[in-house]
């Protein structure tokens, strides 16, 4: 399966995480994520119209999950869509860690498990500290040693006005980081 560089146009919907309504294990400290659940709501969503999903965003579930879990929970939308005749229907799945080896590894995870694009977070822990450079930096790393390509996600519009006080423009931090990730793809479809 091959990626576009850039998500097919449409309405893409952020989607829930589905967990299983109680523990069924008596070593399981929380519930199990509810890959069933998962993979109908996502055949729904498709045959409703909507373009493309965006799977473990910031509604905070992909944090709480462990590796595995989340392998099988876009592993199973993935397969569950293709099932249902929807084979290279969109997904994007977050990537919403700020360690920059982390952020790799799951964008490693999602392309093995079927997602095409990986919605990759601004790391925030460091607020103020932030500069562009450092933004720019990020995500140029992260797409250098991705195998799919990311989606840059800024969340908060106040962060963005605050930013902008400061003299840190996310336009221009978008443009610089989009040209060096353009770049970087294209190199990696040329090896």
């Amino acid at each position: 399966m091959s990626a576009a560089m850039v998500p097919p146009s449409g309405v893409y919907v952020p989607v829930p995480t589905f967990f299983k309504s109680s523990i069924e294990s008596s070593s399981a400290l929380q519930p199990e994520i509810d890959v069933e659940t998962q993979i109908n709501h996502s055949v729904y969503l498709a045959k409703c119209g909507i373009r493309g999903l965006v799977l473990l965003g910031s509604t905070g579930e992909a944090i709480h999950m462990n590796r595995k879990e989340r392998f099988e929970l876009v592993s199973g939308v993935r397969k569950g869509l293709d099932e249902a005749g929807f084979h290279e229907y969109p997904i994007i799945a977050g990537v919403l860690v700020n360690n920059l080896e982390e952020a790799i590894e799951w964008c490693k995870d999602f392309k093995e498990a079927g997602a095409q694009w990986a919605l990759v977070l601004v790391p925030g822990y460091f607020g103020e500290q932030a500069s562009q450079a450092g933004i720019q930096e990020w995500f140029t790393k992260v797409a250098d040693n991705s195998p799919i390509p990311i989606v840059m996600w800024v969340v908060y519009v106040e962060r963005i006005y605050e930013c902008m006080e400061r003299k840190l423009i996310m336009t221009d931090i978008i443009i610089r980081a989009s040209r060096t990730m353009l770049l970087s793809a294209l190199r990696r479809m040329r090896n």
